[in-house]
């Protein structure tokens, strides 16, 4: 399948429908574009969940936690 887009001046490209479909992109979600020889790859990247996450706001509720 070939498509093209057009380069902004401030360098945004816009991702045609037909691939943010098949790729699974939705608004917020991130693409990486990787240089291989002769031709660059676009795809979706996977961010890790914060490993600290789930222990966000446990001090607050701690009754060690420092009262303001």
């Amino acid at each position: 399948m070939k498509n093209s887009s057009v380069v902004s001046s401030k360098g945004r490209i816009t991702v045609l429908q037909q691939i943010r479909m098949g790729l699974g992109l939705k608004t917020g979600d991130r693409v990486e574009f990787v240089v291989e020889d002769d031709r660059t790859v676009i795809r979706s990247v996977s961010l890790e969940a914060n490993p600290l996450e789930k222990f966000m706001g446990i001090t607050a509720r701690s009754p060690l936690a420092k009262r303001e």
